[in-house]
This record gives C-alpha cells, sequence and structure tokens, in this order.
C-alpha cells in the first residue's frame, strides 16, 4: 500500500474532528485522532504515526524528501485540530472515557463533570474511527456518537481495504473476500466477466477478413489481433459462396494458421474470423 503527498490528506472541514488518510486508491485507510498522537517521525521514506494504546501507523512515501514534506503537511493538521478542539482527558482506558475534567469555561452555562463550556469534544482511546461531542446548553447536554472510517468484522464490516470497483466479492465464512473477477467491459482478461450489452457488441463488432491464396503456398499465418484463442475461422470459396472445409490452427492469442490440401488460386477463398 502506498501514499502520495498530494493525495494522503484532505482539507479539513470546520467540523472535523479527526483526520483522515488516504492511500493512492483514494481509500480512506486511516482515521487518526490528534489528541492520540504520541510522535511522528520518517524513517527513510517512511512516515511512522505513533499514537496511544502501543498503536503504529506506517504510511510508505515514493521518497524520503516526500516523506519529510508529508510529516510537515500532517503536523500542520494535527496542531489545528488541536487548537480548535482542546481536549484532556486524565487516564487512558481502552474504547472507554473514565473521566473528564474541565477544558475550558463559560459564564451562564450547568458544568458537566467539570466542564463549563458550550461545546466540548472526548478523546476516545483504543478506537480512531469514534468520536464523541457534546454539547452544553444550560442544564441540558447533548452526548453526539461519529463514527468514520473503514468497519471492522467486529462492528458488522468488512474488514477489507482493498476491494476494487467492480469486483465480485465471495464471503469467506468471517469476513468478505474478492473472488478475483471483475466486471469489466473496457478489456479482455481471463479475470473479466462482461456485461450482455458488451457481450453483444463483441459478437457483432469483432470480425476480421482476409482473401487468401497465390498459386504458391498452402498455409497462410492470419492475425487478427482479437487477443484470444476463442475465436471461429470460416472459410468459403469467394466465386461460389461455398464453405470450405479445411485445417486450422489457432497459433496464439491473435493469429491463425489455415492450411490447405494443395495452394490455392489467386484470392481463390475467403477467411472470416470472429
Amino acid at each position: 500500500m502506498s501514499y502520495s503527498l498530494n493525495r494522503f490528506l484532505r482539507p479539513l472541514k470546520a467540523n472535523d474532528k479527526t483526520i483522515r488518510v488516504f492511500d493512492d486508491r483514494n481509500y480512506p485507510v486511516h482515521t487518526i485522532n490528534p489528541f492520540s498522537v504520541l510522535r511522528i517521525f520518517v524513517t527513510n521514506s517512511n512516515l511512522n504515526v505513533a499514537l496511544s494504546g502501543n498503536r503504529t501507523i506506517v504510511l510508505d512515501f515514493q521518497s524520503h524528501e516526500e516523506t519529510k514534506e508529508a510529516l510537515s503537511k500532517l503536523q500542520s493538521f494535527i496542531d489545528q485540530l488541536k487548537r480548535t478542539s482542546p481536549v484532556i482527558v486524565d487516564k487512558e482506558i481502552e474504547k472507554y472515557i473514565e473521566k473528564v475534567i474541565q477544558i475550558n469555561s463559560s459564564s451562564g452555562l450547568s458544568s458537566l463533570n467539570g466542564i463549563t463550556s458550550s461545546n466540548q469534544s472526548l478523546v476516545v482511546y483504543g478506537d480512531d474511527n469514534l468520536d464523541i461531542a457534546i454539547d452544553s446548553k444550560g442544564s441540558t447536554h447533548s452526548i453526539t456518537l461519529n463514527w468514520s472510517g473503514i468497519l471492522s468484522i467486529d462492528k458488522g464490516g468488512l474488514n477489507n481495504t482493498d476491494f476494487s470497483e467492480g469486483e465480485l466479492l465471495i464471503s469467506d465464512s468471517d469476513r468478505v473476500i474478492s473472488s478475483g473477477y471483475t466486471i469489466n467491459d473496457e478489456t479482455i482478461s481471463d479475470n473479466n466477466l462482461w456485461t450482455a450489452g458488451r457481450i453483444i457488441k463483441q459478437i457483432s463488432s469483432n470480425k476480421v477478413v482476409f482473401n487468401v491464396g497465390d498459386g504458391q503456398r498452402d498455409t497462410f499465418n492470419l492475425s487478427h489481433n482479437l487477443g484470444t484463442r476463442a475465436v471461429i475461422v470460416q472459410i468459403f470459396d469467394v466465386e461460389t459462396g461455398e464453405s470450405v472445409e479445411t485445417e486450422v490452427v489457432r497459433t496464439d492469442e491473435n493469429s491463425v494458421e489455415v492450411i490447405f490440401n494443395k495452394p490455392p488460386d489467386i484470392e481463390k477463398y475467403c477467411v472470416v474470423i470472429s
């Protein structure tokens, strides 16, 4: 999995509480809570993000210089979110918040565990996908849970980041995986499946015609460039229109060999490949 300087981060929105990291396929593969970041550092072309809970995210860039620029960019995002959403949690407990202590205050509001600001954010340790926000108005406190990122199996998701557009998926007991086949109307491949419309178009449009015969050769190698051995070869007499039975060898995916008992006259036969 690789990352690029101009792709791995998207501009922060006003209501963002976390940083989403995208790989070169534009898939969101990591969600980073700025308050869980302990240290970020560069090793060769790897950007390492050390998180609380003994977790480390490693982002692989193209070069050492690009990785250093990525570090500076990620650090600016972390600093920006910390300024706009200051949070203090006094103790780390996996996937839970035990106690919230005072961040700042505003007059005229009742407090929640010492917090009197009208808008409060909480750090969730052990789950970078989960955000918790509290909106306090007077003695009323509204708690909002937000989840972003790739959903794991234990949360009812697919737990897979490697799916491509058009892939057929199958169940593998406790997960969903790729079948190895893709709906693709653009190319010819053993792992591509075509839609009905593409099959009809292929049948009707892929046809190559040759007139063969020079009075000297009995074997003709014809290049059709259809990209497959699965072709139909039909031969008929140009003058009479009658079909001709002769030996045909599909030499590779782009050519066939037509062999006659004796050299045919000049352009005596027509060979249709489809």
